[in-house]
Formats: structure tokens, sequence, C-alpha cells
């Protein structure tokens, strides 16, 4: 329900998982912490065309959400929100399956990628620090 998401941003709100804000989301994206750039459905192509000049050359996916600018900024408890990031990728993910579950074939993409992503990561975390495994080129045995 649209309402329950707008109520999870805000929980992401307080356990600091995001950035608001085109200055704080600027921030998040150039230490490369971003995971999701959210923008609102009624932002301005201006602010979508800096949101696209902010993710050349990284990782984090772009977002449009269908939610107005209003709302987000009341979920958020914000006097406005033309933008947002997502620092934490379990919360990436856990955003993504609510809005692919709510919005069913929009948003499957998004979610197959941020999916990808967190599994990645778990993989990762569950190595030895300071052990990283070999990737085999062709042709090596």
């Amino acid at each position: 329900m649209k309402a329950d998401i707008l109520a999870f941003l805000g929980l992401m709100r307080r356990a600091s998982a995001l950035a608001i804000g085109e200055e704080n989301a600027s921030e998040a994206i150039g230490k490369g912490k971003a995971r999701l750039l959210l923008l609102p459905s009624d932002g301005r192509e201006k602010t979508a065309l800096h949101a696209e000049r902010l993710l050349e050359g990284r990782s984090a996916l772009k977002i449009l959400l269908p939610f107005s600018e209003g709302e987000l900024a009341a979920a958020l408890g914000t006097g406005r929100c033309s933008m947002a990031v997502v620092t934490d990728l379990g919360f990436a993910g856990a955003l993504m399956r609510q809005l692919a579950g709510e919005y069913p074939g929009r948003y499957d993409e998004e979610l197959e990628k941020v999916t990808f992503r967190y599994e990645k990561a778990k993989r990762r975390k569950k190595e030895k620090p300071g052990v990283r495994t070999k990737k085999k080129t062709a042709g090596e045995d």
C-alpha cells in the first residue's frame, strides 16, 4: 500500500539510511555511499538531468517514485524533497521489494539489480577479511 511505502521511507530517514535533498544526495553519491537515487514523480526536469550527471560512472540506480514531491516531503518530515539517496543496501532492497509488490512490472528490473548486489555483498562479507578469491581467465586451469 502506498502509505506503507511512505511510512517505510520515514523509517529509513530515522535510521539515517537516507540522504535528503540535492546537496546531501550529491555528497553521498560523491562518497560512493549511494545505492538508490529517489526522485518524486512530479520533480523538475532540471533536477532529473542533474541526477543523471551525478550518477555517471556510478553503480547507484535512479528510481522515479510514484509519489509527488509533497507526499515525499511529508513522509520524510521535510519542507521539500526534490531527491533523496538510499545509502544502505538492505534498506534499498526492502524498498524495491515493496515498490515491486505494490506496482507489479514497474520496478522488476531495479529489484533484480538491487537483489543481485545485496547477494554479492553478502557473499563478500562471508569471505575471510583480506582473502580474495582469484577469478580464472580464459585458458587458465
